[in-house]
């Protein structure tokens, strides 16, 4: 009567493959989604930083920068308007306020002095919000 039909072995290794491949691209197509989200619908996904923002106002924080500093302007453009309530001091144009400083980017957050590009959350733990 009927015989049952032998499973091929290279029919699962098939299968497995295209699942694998299938994957793969849904993983990809996920990613550049993700990364081109603000792109696509005009909106950016960030977290509401409006308490790290009063919080850092608060605190005894300096940025110490320069005009010539790429770090500097990096650090400008990702913390936009979270600089607000920060005591600002341009080491060109005020060196007697910056003779502590080693280089810039730098941050005095209380009597420590920190070097390098800080994002907000970064910065907001370092003071304490």
């Amino acid at each position: 009567m009927g015989a049952a039909k032998p499973v091929v072995k290279s029919d699962k290794k098939t299968k497995a493959y295209v699942c694998l491949v299938v994957l793969i691209i849904l993983i990809v197509l996920t990613y550049f989604l993700a990364s081109n989200i603000s792109k696509i619908t005009g909106k950016t996904v960030e977290a509401d930083l409006s308490e790290v923002d009063a919080c850092l106002a608060k605190k005894e924080i300096t940025f110490y920068t320069a005009k010539d500093c790429s770090e500097c302007a990096e650090q400008t453009h990702l913390l936009g308007n979270h600089l607000r309530g920060i005591k600002y001091v341009d080491c060109g144009t005020d060196s007697a306020a910056c003779a502590h400083i080693e280089k810039v980017p730098a941050w005095e957050i209380g009597n420590q002095v920190l070097f390098g590009v800080l994002n907000p959350p970064e910065l907001a733990a370092l003071a304490g919000c």
